[in-house]
C-alpha cells in the first residue's frame, strides 16, 4: 500500500457481506473520527423505516460536520457523499465471499443494525447477487469521474484491507491521543514566546479565542523535543528552549470534531522559549489539519480569551521555579 492518508472526511461502500463495516470500525478507532451507519438512519428498531426526507436531512446534517465516517451504499445519495468525501474505500470483493459474510452475521447483535437478523431475507440475499452487475458499474462509473479529486482505495480481498490498517500505524499521525474508555488522553507542549509584555498566541477564523503555539507530543518524543518541533513548523525557524515553566493537568470536555462532548485528560508541558532581541513576525499563516491558523501578538492584560487562561495571571510576574497546576471540569 502506498497511499495512505488522513482524512476527515470517508466513505466506505460495497457489498453487505463484504466486511466493509467491520473495516469502518476498526478504522474509527484508528482515526477517532464519528462513524455513522446509513442502515442505522434508514432503519427504525420497529423495523419502519425513515421517509426519504427523513434520511435526507439527517445524512446533509452529518455531511456538514467537519469529521465522519459513513458507512453504507444507498445508491441514491451516493453521489452526494462522494462529492463530499475526502476519501473513498471500495470493497470489491467476490460474491462468495460477500454471501458467507452476510451469512455469518445471522442471530448476532450488531451496532451497525438495530436489530438481530434471524435469517437471510430472499430479496436482500437476491440484491447481493446482483450487486456486481447492478451497483457495482454505477460505482465504479462515480469513482472514474472523481479519480483525480478524491483519494480512493479499491480492497479485492479482506487481507488488503487488513493490510492498509496495519500500515497506518506507521505512517498515520503519531500524535500521543488515546482513546481511553469514552474519555481521551492527549499530551502536549506550548511554548511561552514573549516580546514587549506581549505573547504569541495562535487564532483561526473558526473560533472566537487564541490559544499557546504547540501542539501534541509525538510517539517517541519527549516534551522538549515536541516542542522544538512545534515551534520549527508554526513560525517557520527554529528557537531555543529557556526553560520549563509551568505543567498543567487539565480534565474538561471537548468542542470539536470526534472530541465532542468527551472527556479529555490532557497533561501539558508549557516552555519558556529564548526569544531573539531582533525577533519579528510578519502576519505568519499555517495549515493545521486543513484549517488555516494566524499567530499574532497579544498582550498579556488582554481581556480576550486566551488558553490556557493562567497565562494572563502567571506571565505578568514569570517565577523561576515550575509550577504545577489542576483544572477540573467535570
Amino acid at each position: 500500500m502506498d497511499n495512505i492518508k488522513e482524512s476527515n472526511k470517508i466513505i466506505i461502500i460495497g457489498s453487505p457481506g463484504s466486511g466493509k463495516s467491520t473495516f469502518a470500525r476498526k478504522l474509527q478507532q484508528k482515526t477517532n473520527l464519528p462513524l455513522y451507519y446509513l442502515d442505522m438512519l434508514f432503519h427504525n428498531p420497529d423495523k419502519t423505516t425513515s421517509s426519504k426526507e427523513e434520511f435526507d436531512n439527517k445524512l446533509k446534517e452529518i455531511i456538514a460536520t467537519d469529521s465522519w465516517i459513513i458507512d453504507g451504499n444507498y445508491q441514491r445519495t451516493m453521489p452526494l457523499r462522494f462529492e463530499a468525501a475526502e476519501q473513498i474505500f471500495l470493497f470489491d470483493l467476490s460474491l462468495d465471499y460477500c454471501l458467507r459474510g452476510a451469512e455469518s452475521r445471522i442471530g448476532q447483535k450488531r451496532e451497525d443494525m438495530p436489530w438481530v437478523e434471524n435469517e437471510l431475507d430472499p430479496d436482500f440475499r437476491q440484491y447481493i447477487m446482483d450487486f456486481p452487475k447492478d451497483q457495482l458499474p454505477i460505482i465504479y462509473g462515480l469513482i472514474e469521474k472523481y479519480r483525480e479529486t478524491k483519494e480512493i482505495i479499491i480492497f479485492k480481498s479482506h487481507e488488503e484491507a487488513d493490510e492498509y490498517l496495519e500500515e497506518m500505524n506507521s505512517t498515520m499521525n503519531k500524535d500521543m491521543c488515546v482513546r481511553c474508555g469514552e474519555g481521551v488522553i492527549n499530551i502536549r507542549v506550548g511554548a511561552i514566546i514573549m516580546k514587549d509584555d506581549k505573547v504569541l498566541m495562535v487564532k483561526n477564523n473558526r473560533d472566537d479565542y487564541y490559544y499557546s503555539v504547540g501542539g501534541r507530543i509525538q510517539f517517541g518524543e519527549t516534551a522538549e523535543d515536541a516542542i522544538l518541533r512545534e515551534v520549527k513548523e508554526e513560525l517557520g525557524f527554529e528557537m531555543e528552549i529557556d526553560r520549563l515553566g509551568f505543567i498543567k493537568e487539565a480534565y474538561f470536555y471537548g468542542t470539536v470534531g470526534s472530541d465532542q462532548e468527551r472527556l479529555i485528560y490532557e497533561p501539558a508541558f508549557y516552555y519558556y522559549m529564548k526569544v531573539p532581541e531582533d525577533f519579528e513576525l510578519e502576519n505568519k499563516t499555517f495549515l493545521e489539519d486543513g484549517t488555516p491558523e494566524y499567530l499574532e501578538w497579544v498582550p498579556i492584560d488582554t481581556t480576550k480569551t486566551i488558553y490556557p487562561e493562567f497565562f494572563k495571571t502567571e506571565l505578568k510576574n514569570p517565577s523561576k521555579e515550575i509550577k504545577h497546576m489542576v483544572a477540573d471540569e467535570r
